[in-house]
């Protein structure tokens, strides 16, 4: 199994990341790249392969599992659904799950949030594919 670690926008533009800081990306999931998002993580249909192991449907996941405060039941990362922000983005995947963001969609960097998520202006792409516009998801 491949996952690809990306440390802050090494390798990044092939696969459309906008300020990520660390993400898992790999095509290892038996149903990847058949469109449907199978990783179990946020905007996914099924929960039938492990995170980040199917890019091509999900983008990347963005965790790195350093919050202090991680495992507590109470996301502190300061992203969506968050209740703190005492850590950084996307290291409490534990209470908060993988964070995901990628400029995937069609309708990216036109500076109107188009992914349906929270403060979105429309429903044109799947959560977190306009990273540009609506920030990590």
């Amino acid at each position: 199994m491949r996952i690809f670690t990306f440390l802050a926008l090494i390798g990044a533009a092939s696969f459309g990341f906008t300020n990520v800081a660390n993400a898992q990306c790999s095509e290892s999931c038996s149903s990847s790249g058949d469109g449907e998002c199978d990783d179990g993580g946020t905007g996914s249909l099924y929960n039938i392969c492990a995170l980040g192991s199917d890019c091509a449907d999900c983008g990347p996941r963005i965790c790195n599992e350093t919050c202090s405060s991680s495992g507590d039941a109470e996301c502190d990362d300061g992203g969506p659904n968050s209740l703190y922000s005492i850590c950084e983005l996307g290291t409490d995947c534990a209470d908060c799950g993988a964070r995901t963001c990628n400029d995937t969609c069609a309708s990216s960097n036109d500076n109107e949030c188009d992914d349906g998520g929270a403060n979105s202006l429309y429903d044109l792409c799947q959560l977190g594919s306009d990273c540009a516009d609506c920030g990590v998801r």
